[in-house]
Formats: structure tokens, sequence, C-alpha cells
């Protein structure tokens, strides 16, 4: 009896067998799928090195790094889980083989991607300083502005003929 998603001489009838064309887009997706995750992984090693030569007391490119980091986590998040659904969507016996491998391959860049956020751990006064610090830069420069305003406009007041 042929199943209706592939050729009789496929003993499971939940997966599928690919034409040569299927076969074909399906590992354009692999493909895909999977230059996107290793963009988001360069990523991380770049953050991970940088964040190895920064100085525990340079708590501002701390942050930028830890930002960083979070960031990337939920990218390679976002692109594995997109991909761990095609391949479970493909239901062949390559796709639900590479979807086993990266299932426990995700599971384990996801705990170094844990364990690296947790060696960023920015105290929570350094993090309160840095945006209170950043909120004091902006008032000021405000302020400043709004000063050299005022001392304009008084300046074009008197020089005016009056």
């Amino acid at each position: 009896m042929d199943s209706q998603h592939g050729n009789g001489d496929n003993t499971d009838p939940r997966k599928r067998t690919l034409t040569e064309r299927g076969l074909d887009l399906y590992r354009a997706n692999v493909n895909t799928h999977s230059k996107k995750i290793e963009l988001v992984q360069t990523e991380v090693e770049l953050c991970l090195e940088r964040f190895s030569t920064t100085k525990q007391e340079d708590t501002n490119t701390l942050l930028e790094l830890k930002k960083t980091l979070n960031l990337c986590y939920c990218k390679y998040s976002l692109y594995s889980d997109e991909y761990i659904k095609f391949l479970k969507n493909t239901k062949t016996e390559e796709s639900l083989q590479v979807y086993e491998e990266h299932k426990i391959e995700d599971a384990k860049y996801k705990n170094i991607l844990e364990r690296a956020l947790q060696q960023m751990k920015v105290s929570d006064k350094d993090e309160k300083e840095s945006k209170f610090t950043h909120r004091s830069e902006a008032h000021s420069r405000t302020s400043s502005n709004s000063s050299s305003v005022a001392i304009r406009k008084r300046a074009k007041g008197r020089s005016s003929p009056g």
C-alpha cells in the first residue's frame, strides 16, 4: 500500500520520502537555517572573546556585552526553534535524525550561553549606577543646552536697541 507522502517502500507511514526536487529544496532549507545559526554563533564567539579581554571595572562595556549576548541568545533560540520545527515537519528519515542531533546540540549550546551570561553578571549596584550616570549625563546636556539658550536670549535682549 502506498503512503500518501511517498512511495510504498517506506516502512514507517509517518516518515516521508522526498522527490529529487523536494530533496534539493530540503537541503537548501537546511543550508539556510544552518547559516543563520552559524552567524549568531560567530557573533557570540566575538562577544565572548571581547568579554575575556575586558576589565571588570569597565562596567559600561560589560553591560554592553551582556546586552549583546542576551540578544544573541534570543536570536539563536529563535533560529534554532525554526530549524527544529522545519526538521520535525519534514518527516523524512534524514530530517528526523538531524532533528534529534540538533536538539542535543541546541541544549548544549543554550547551556553554554546561559553560563556565559552568568559569568557576565554585573552587580546590580554597578548596573544602576551606569543607568544613573547615563541619565545624569543626558540631563546635564539638556540643562546645559537650556542654560546656553537662556543666556543667548538675555544677551540678544540687551544688545537690541531699547
